[in-house]
């Protein structure tokens, strides 16, 4: 046997044509051509026999690799098909040649099996490695040399429809994952509560007593620490003013569900701009606090307010929590109301207009 023709499984039907077409083109016998698939992992006996030694044997291997464009040309010994090629690729590797023998001519040939011009190069290699360039025949077959090369191409096609199709999938799978992981972050199903005010402000008050640290809220897309909406409280602060050195935002509880917060965390996020920090040295600041059905207070840890930045504040109903504050009497297991208390820091005179925002609301 001097050609032995190995392929996939699944180029199976690719490398019978190709056997059929280089025993016409070239002239060989049956008996001279063999076929390898995966399955047969070592030459047959007949590929290594002495009567061959004299003729170095060809194994031609065929195998998928894509490219977006197709080589007409066949390729030298140094050259690899291009790594993206939607194309077959027949490898020429001449087994036992000597080297002595053919001096001028490379070990190895690779060929684009989607180029009919870049086979017709690869049946005339063949024949000169076996010394029977005279029977070489090409021009009856070249219908069927263009139509070996399509079956390559209508391969690859399927091959990419294949690929585009599992891609599809992915970017569909990645995207629902993606979208339930940000509905979760959004509205995780976890925890007890969490108010966001992508839909609605929840009924948050402040005091209508007139002159007031704040004065009103609304939900706003200025800036947002989840989603696209906080709320947003116009502040009107000034260290100099008792009355306006401080002021108080709050929710009525018994509007929510599941809503006992006692010996729970609770937690809320606070955007100040710049402006809003008031003196460095005596830095503006806040408090989450909540009320019982007496109208007993709990006042959480004082939290600095930081420039530009979204800054967590937080409070354990019913657990002293220094240097916050506790009535005496406050029951946690009666809270009916979860507040934010925004103030002017300790000894200072600042005043600040403008806003000052709520989110994520959490417990």
């Amino acid at each position: 046997m001097k050609v032995l023709v190995a392929h996939s499984v699944q180029d199976a039907e690719f490398a019978g044509t190709f056997l059929t077409l280089l025993r016409d083109v070239i002239g060989l016998d049956a008996s001279e051509i063999g076929s390898s698939s995966p399955a047969q992992t070592h030459d047959p006996p007949s590929i290594r026999s002495a009567s061959l030694a004299a003729r170095a044997p060809v194994t031609i291997k065929i195998l998928s690799k894509y490219s977006n464009q197709p080589h007409s040309r066949a390729l030298g010994s140094d050259e690899e098909p291009e790594a993206s090629s939607p194309s077959f690729v027949a490898t020429v590797l001449l087994d036992g040649l000597s080297a002595k023998r053919t001096p001028a001519s490379p070990a190895r040939v690779t060929v684009d099996g989607s180029s009919s011009f870049a086979l017709e190069e690869l049946f005339g290699h063949i024949a000169g490695r076996l010394e029977i360039g005279h029977a070489l025949n090409l021009p009856p077959h070249r219908k069927r040399i263009e139509a070996l090369a399509s079956l390559a191409r209508g391969r690859s096609g399927q091959h990419g429809a294949a690929l585009r199709a599992r891609l599809t999938t992915v970017l569909a799978v990645s995207a629902a994952l993606l979208l339930a992981g940000t509905y979760a972050w959004l509205y995780p199903p976890w925890g007890h509560g969490r108010l966001e005010f992508e839909e609605e402000g929840h009924g948050w008050l402040t005091s209508a007593d007139k002159p007031s640290a704040c004065l009103g809220l609304e939900r706003s897309k200025a800036v947002a620490r989840r989603g696209r909406y906080a709320l947003e409280l116009d502040m009107d602060l000034d260290g100099s003013k008792p009355e306006l050195a401080a002021a108080e935002v709050w929710l009525d509880l018994r509007q929510q569900k599941d809503a006992d917060l006692a010996h729970r965390g609770v937690s809320a996020w606070v955007y100040t701009p710049a402006q809003a920090v008031g003196d460095p040295e005596h830095p503006n600041g806040f408090q989450l606090f909540v009320k019982d059905e007496h109208w007993r207070s709990q006042y959480g840890p004082w939290v600095n307010a930081v420039a530009d930045e979204w800054t967590r504040v937080e409070l354990v109903p019913g657990e002293a929590s220094p240097p916050g504050s506790i009535d005496a009497g406050f029951d946690a297991t009666l809270v009916t109301t979860l507040g934010l208390k925004i103030s002017v820091g300790g000894g200072s005179h600042a005043i600040y207009t403008g806003p000052i925002y709520l989110d994520s609301v959490d417990w």
